[in-house]
């Protein structure tokens, strides 16, 4: 019954690993982000008169449909990136949870053995009906105390996990909206380069578009800094599970104590 208590202990510090591949899940989007965060080809910090290896090439209006589809690439690129990514990060929080699940079935499988293995032999040198019904009484409290504990920790552990799906979900959400609102951002500077080239000069387009894309960076930094205070919120809800775990702990030993101490009215010699 004790190891019981140890493993749980012991299992809560593996949990780290999942939360590894939280963190992982939670942030690389943010890393994926990150790189749209950086000069898009073509519109270095140079001026437009020496970029000469720009994506438009020196002759900026004569390339600006090309140059255009090149940009609008790469950001669906980074996006194809992010999708497989979350994907990957998805797949491996599920088979964690797989596996801890049928772990801890594993180990209540053998705990519920050893148990009962106690309760034969303590019925065995049981004498008498005051005896026997004392060992009675004791498993009846041990189970009670057990089934409680488990049916915290299993309401800690899917509370948790539905809240992190949930951050998940709303994090989803909140990066494909800057993702969204990023790429029209780019789309409109495109397509006003394009107009411009019909109305003013070369250099003059070429610095609208450079400007206009430097605020749609901008923004789209602003949109990311919200989303990355997720982690904060995973912290969070690992702190309330971590607390509601110890508590649960807690209340059992507690019980067993209890249920150990009527034991030893009718068992004299057991020991602390």
């Amino acid at each position: 019954m004790i190891s019981e208590t140890r493993w749980m202990k012991m299992n809560y510090k593996n949990f780290r690993k999942f939360l590894i591949i939280v963190a992982i899940g939670l942030v690389f989007p943010v890393l994926i982000l990150a790189e749209l965060d950086n000069p898009l080809p073509g519109m270095a910090s140079e001026k437009p008169a020496e970029a000469k290896t720009n994506i438009f090439g020196k002759n900026f209006c004569e390339n600006t449909a090309e140059g255009s589809s090149k940009i609008e690439q790469k950001i669906a690129d980074l996006e194809a990136r992010l999708a497989e990514k979350r994907a990957q990060s998805a797949n491996k929080i599920s088979q964690l949870q797989s596996d801890r699940d049928k772990k801890l079935a594993e180990k209540r499988a053998q705990w519920d053995t050893k148990r009962n293995e106690l309760y034969a032999k303590m019925g065995s040198k049981a004498f008498g009906s005051k005896q026997k019904q004392a060992v009675a009484a004791f498993k009846t409290e041990v189970e009670q105390a057990v089934l409680a504990r488990r049916a915290a920790i299993d309401n800690a552990i899917n509370i948790f996990r539905s809240s992190s799906n949930q951050i998940f979900v709303d994090r989803k959400i909140a990066s494909d909206q800057a993702i969204l609102n990023y790429k029209i951002a780019v789309q409109e500077a495109l397509g006003k380069a394009q107009s411009d080239c019909q109305k003013v000069d070369a250099k003059t387009a070429r610095k609208n578009l450079a400007d206009s894309l430097k605020a749609a960076k901008e923004n789209f930094n602003i949109e990311k800094q919200g989303i990355e205070k997720t982690k904060t919120s995973i912290q969070d809800i690992q702190n309330i599970k971590k607390e509601a775990m110890e508590k649960a702990i807690t209340y059992f030993k507690s019980a067993l104590e209890k249920a150990k101490e009527g034991l030893k009215q009718s068992f004299p010699e057991i020991d602390q």
